[in-house]
């Protein structure tokens, strides 16, 4: 069973890589926001990385302190930052419905990202050992 859990994290970090730079290179580059959401995104991956193939990244105490961090920044990025990126790659006003199901969507792929960054940071005492 844990083979195919963890095969199943590492087909999920090829797809959540691929999403990640779609993302990033549709949003660009321009800006203090989007270069701050770009440095969490790299973060949020390179720990997500370190949670698929049960490596040590960095210590243990920066996943710790930066798991609350990230959570806390995705949610202020997806309430000011989400609307005027999405106009921009669509070309027209986002509004009601289709503006709410773009950030429910983006949070439904998020939360096993979410999850695995937790439990990195938290749970798996067996990679942390010795630190």
């Amino acid at each position: 069973m844990k083979k195919i859990n963890k095969l199943f994290w590492k087909f999920y970090f090829i797809f959540y890589v691929i999403i990640s730079l779609d993302g990033i290179l549709r949003a660009g580059l321009l800006g203090a926001p989007n270069i701050i959401n770009t440095f969490f995104s790299i973060m949020s991956l390179i720990g997500f990385f370190g949670f698929c193939w049960d490596r040590r990244i960095f210590q243990r105490k920066i996943w710790v302190y930066s798991f609350p961090i990230m959570i806390f920044w995705n949610i202020f990025f997806d309430i000011l930052f989400t609307k005027p990126i999405l106009q921009n790659i669509v070309g027209k006003e986002i509004e009601g419905l289709m503006f709410y199901a773009s950030i429910g969507f983006s949070w439904i792929v998020a939360i096993p990202l979410i999850i695995a960054l937790y439990q990195y940071a938290y749970k798996l005492e067996n990679i942390w050992e010795n630190t």
